[in-house]
């Protein structure tokens, strides 16, 4: 049985998009991202992407905070290839700075929504070229 997407996971931290091999994480306002407040979102996630290459890319249409430390976790993913982090602002751009000393894979900052997709494609197209 094939799984629909995009799927759309609603929770009090957050509204999680899945394109197949991209998820969209669009926090809601002034909420704490950490890995024990998005663990079940990052479950439910993994779920429905399952072990196909994927992209995340952080949304960051409102303002909240973000444990960066929190990345090792992510990092662990086998097959999460990297992170787009779409920012609207200077300072949501230059977050960005020093979260990637904290994720040692693909981290990347856009001021767009459709540059960080292309990106992901591009990654993911990667990464499934090397595995054929």
């Amino acid at each position: 049985m094939s799984k629909k997407f995009p799927k759309i996971i609603k929770s009090e931290l957050a509204t999680v998009t899945i394109c197949k091999n991209i998820v969209v994480f669009e926090a809601n306002p002034d909420v704490l991202v950490t890995i024990k407040s998005s663990i079940s979102l990052l479950t439910r996630s993994l779920i429905e992407v399952g072990s196909r290459p994927m992209v995340y890319i952080s949304h960051r249409i409102n303002n909240y905070a973000v444990n960066p430390i929190d990345y090792k976790y992510l990092e662990r993913l086998p097959n999460l290839k990297g992170i787009a982090v779409v920012g609207y602002t200077k300072m949501a751009q230059e977050s960005v700075k020093l979260e990637e000393n904290f994720f040692k894979k693909p981290i990347l900052s856009f001021s767009t929504f459709d540059e960080a997709k292309i990106w992901a494609d591009q990654l993911i197209s990667k990464s499934t070229t090397v595995l054929h």
